[in-house]
C-alpha cells in the first residue's frame, strides 16, 4: 500500500482543496524476498490484494470448506470474474527459471498464468489445493508482469513460484511465509471465541488467557495453554441467541497481586448475576444482580471496563457495566465490592450507546470520564455532554472510538467510527462535531503519526461492507477530515481490526491493520496469520507483540508475534498500561 507522502505533506500543512483522488495511489510492498533462497520468487495471493476486480474475494484458511491442513500466509484469492489480475514483481537475479502454481477449485474452474506476456498452457485451480508445475521462462533482473487470465469461475489462487530450483517442493514454501523480521513466539488452540481477554491471575507475572464464548461460557487458559477452569452457561431457553456481545474484564480490583474476573453469569432459574470470580479457579467471590430488567429479553449487548474515578487511587478502582436489552440501556458503576455507585439508564433501542464504554482522563484532572457513544459522563454519573438531539436513530451509535490530539494544542480530540455517519471528530470537551467524512459502514478507527515526514497525524478508518460476506477497506483521513484515499478497491473479507504499540521497543508506535503493518512510506507489508487482534507486551520483553485470531483446524488459533531482532529490556507495567490491556474491545 502506498500513499504519495508529497500529496499527502502538500494537503496536511495547507488549506487547499483536497486534491484529486484519482492521483494518489496506494500499493502494497512486494513480498518480502530477503528470505527468498537465491534465484526464487515467491508471489502470494495478498499482492494482488491492492486492486483486484469487484467479484473476487481475499481469504483465507478454511475457504469453500476445503480440509486443507495448510495454506500459504492463510491466505487466497477466489477468482470470481473473467477480468485478469496484474501485479509486477522484482527480479534480482537473471536466468532460467520454473513455473510452479498453488490453487484449488472444482473441475469446471480454472485459470492460466501469463510470465511478460508468454501465457502458460497449464491449467490451474482445479480440484483440491495443489502446487502444480507450469512451463519455463528465462527472465532478466528488473521487473516482471504476472497476469492471472482465462478465468473460469471460481478458482482459488494461493500463492506462485518462479524458481530456479526445478525440484521445489510445497515443503519448501513453509520456511518463506512471513517476512523475517516477524517471529511467532506463541501459538494455542482455544475454543472459538466472542472475546478474549487477558490477565495475570495467579501472580506469575504470565499472562492467562479468558476465553468468553458465543453462548457466554467461560474458559481460563493457563500461559502454557492449559485449561485452568470453565464455567458452562446454561442452555438459553427462550428460544433466541444470546446475542453477539459478551461481558467480562480481568482485574487486581483488591491488589493482591492477582487478576480477578468480573463477568456475566446465568443461574439455571433464569436470573442474571454479575460475579467477581477467583480468576485462578472460576469460584465466586461475590455476586449481585445482573444491572437490567428481568429476563426475558430481546437480545443482549453486554460490555464491562475499569476506569480511575478517584484521584487518591493506584490506577482503576471503579468496575463499569454496560447493558443493553433492547428498549432498556444502562450504565453501571460499581466499586470493588460491587457496591452500586451509580446508574445511568435510558429507553433507547438496542445498540443506541454502542458496543462499548470508554473511560478516558479528557480534561486532565487524573480523573477518568466516561463516554458510550452520543454521551459523555464524568466520575459521579453526572452528563457533561450529551448529542442524543443530533442522533436519534440507534444505527448512527458510534461502534469505536479515539482521543488523540489532532491540532497540536494538548488536548484529545474524540475520533469515532460512527456506523453509517462515517468517520466524524468530536471536541471531546464538549461534544461538538469538527468534521464528518464518509467512509462506508464505520467499524474501528485509529488516529496517529502514521506516515513518516508528515507534520500533521492522520485517521484511518476500518469501513466494513456486506456485500460479499463481511469484509472492509481502509479511509484514510488527514487531521481536518479531508479523504486521502480508499484501499485498497475492493473490500478484503473478514472483520479486520486497528492495533499500535511499541512493536520495535523503542518507544514510538506502530501501527497494524487486520494482517498488514502500515509503514512510515505510506506502504503496507503483509505480516501475521489470523487477523491482529491486540497489542501488548504478552512476553515482558520492552516491545509490544501483537496477538491474532484465526481459525484453524480444531478451533481458533491465538498466536502471538513479535519484533525478531528484539533485544529484551523488561519494563514495568503501570496502571495504565494494565488499563490499556483490560479495556480491550474488538467488534
Amino acid at each position: 500500500m502506498k500513499l504519495l507522502l508529497s500529496t499527502l505533506l502538500a494537503v496536511s500543512t495547507a488549506c487547499a482543496a483536497t486534491p484529486a483522488l484519482a492521483q494518489q495511489k496506494l500499493t502494497l510492498h512486494h513480498h518480502d524476498a530477503a528470505h527468498e533462497p537465491p534465484g526464487t520468487i515467491v508471489v502470494p495471493a495478498s499482492d494482488f490484494f491492492v486492486d483486484f476486480p469487484a467479484g473476487d474475494t481475499s481469504g483465507g484458511f478454511g475457504r469453500r470448506g476445503e480440509a486443507t491442513a495448510w495454506e500459504f500466509n492463510e491466505s487466497s484469492l477466489a477468482l470470481g470474474v473473467a477480468k485478469d489480475v496484474v501485479v509486477k514483481v522484482p527480479v534480482k537475479e537473471g536466468g532460467a527459471y520454473h513455473l510452479f502454481v498453488r490453487g484449488s477449485g472444482t473441475a469446471a474452474s480454472s485459470f492460466q498464468v501469463a510470465i511478460d506476456g508468454k501465457l502458460d498452457p497449464a491449467l490451474f485451480g482445479q480440484g483440491a489445493m495443489q502446487l502444480q508445475r507450469g512451463g519455463d521462462y528465462t527472465l532478466k533482473p528488473g521487473t516482471v508482469e504476472i497476469r492471472l487470465t482465462s478465468i473460469q469461475p471460481r478458482p482459488v489462487f494461493n500463492v506462485l513460484i518462479l524458481t530456479k530450483n526445478a525440484d521445489f517442493k510445497e515443503d519448501d514454501l513453509k520456511p518463506l511465509e512471513l517476512p523475517p523480521q516477524v517471529k511467532l513466539l506463541r501459538q494455542y488452540t482455544i475454543v472459538p471465541s466472542n472475546i478474549v481477554k487477558f490477565g495475570d491471575v495467579d501472580g506469575s507475572g504470565k499472562y492467562a488467557i479468558l476465553d468468553i464464548t458465543n453462548n457466554y461460557s467461560t474458559i481460563m487458559y493457563a500461559n502454557d495453554g492449559h485449561i485452568l477452569w470453565r464455567w458452562d452457561a446454561p442452555p438459553t431457553s427462550r428460544g433466541d441467541p444470546r446475542g453477539n456481545e459478551a461481558a467480562g474484564v480481568l482485574w487486581d480490583f483488591h491488589h493482591t497481586g492477582r487478576d480477578e474476573l468480573a463477568h456475566w453469569r446465568e443461574s439455571s432459574d433464569g436470573k442474571e448475576w454479575l460475579v467477581l470470580a477467583d480468576g485462578r479457579t472460576g469460584d465466586v467471590i461475590k455476586q449481585v444482580p445482573w444491572p437490567a430488567p428481568a429476563l426475558p429479553h430481546v437480545d443482549n449487548n453486554y460490555r464491562m471496563a475499569v476506569a480511575k474515578f478517584h484521584k487518591d487511587s493506584d490506577g482503576p478502582d471503579t468496575l463499569l457495566v454496560l447493558a443493553d436489552t433492547g428498549g432498556w440501556i444502562g450504565l453501571t458503576a460499581y466499586d470493588k465490592d460491587f457496591n452500586l455507585l451509580w446508574q445511568h439508564a435510558e429507553n433507547r433501542a438496542k445498540d443506541y450507546f454502542g458496543h462499548y464504554i470508554y473511560p478516558y482522563d479528557i480534561n486532565g484532572d487524573g480523573i477518568d470520564e466516561v463516554t458510550i457513544s452520543h454521551l459523555c459522563l464524568d466520575a459521579d454519573g453526572k452528563q457533561i455532554w450529551n448529542n442524543a438531539k443530533y442522533f436519534e436513530d440507534n444505527h448512527d451509535h458510534m461502534d469505536a472510538m479515539e482521543f488523540f490530539d489532532m491540532n497540536g494544542d494538548g488536548k484529545p480530540e474524540l475520533l469515532v467510527g460512527q456506523s453509517d455517519a462515517g468517520t466524524l471528530e468530536y471536541n471531546a470537551q464538549n461534544g461538538k462535531i469538527l468534521w464528518q467524512n464518509n467512509s462506508d459502514h464505520s467499524q474501528q478507527v485509529t488516529a496517529g503519526y502514521i506516515l513518516g515526514g508528515s507534520k500533521t497525524p492522520q485517521v484511518v478508518t476500518n469501513g466494513r461492507t456486506y456485500a460479499n460476506g463481511l469484509s472492509a477497506q481502509l479511509y484514510w483521513f488527514d487531521n481536518r477530515g479531508r479523504l486521502l484515499e480508499k484501499w485498497p478497491a475492493q473490500p478484503l473479507g473478514g472483520n479486520p481490526n486497528f492495533v499500535r504499540g511499541d512493536w520495535f521497543g523503542t518507544g514510538k508506535r506502530t501501527y497494524f491493520w487486520y494482517r498488514f503493518k502500515l509503514e512510515p512510506d505510506g506502504n503496507a507489508t503483509l505480516y501475521f496469520k489470523g487477523e491482529a487482534y491486540h497489542m501488548f507486551d504478552f512476553e515482558h520483553t520492552g516491545a509490544d507483540q501483537v496477538i491474532t485470531l484465526g481459525n484453524g483446524p480444531g478451533g481458533q488459533i491465538l498466536r502471538v508475534y513479535g519484533y525478531a531482532g528484539i533485544v529484551p529490556h523488561p519494563k514495568p507495567c503501570n496502571a495504565d498500561c494494565r488499563k490499556l490491556i483490560a479495556n480491550h474491545t474488538h467488534y
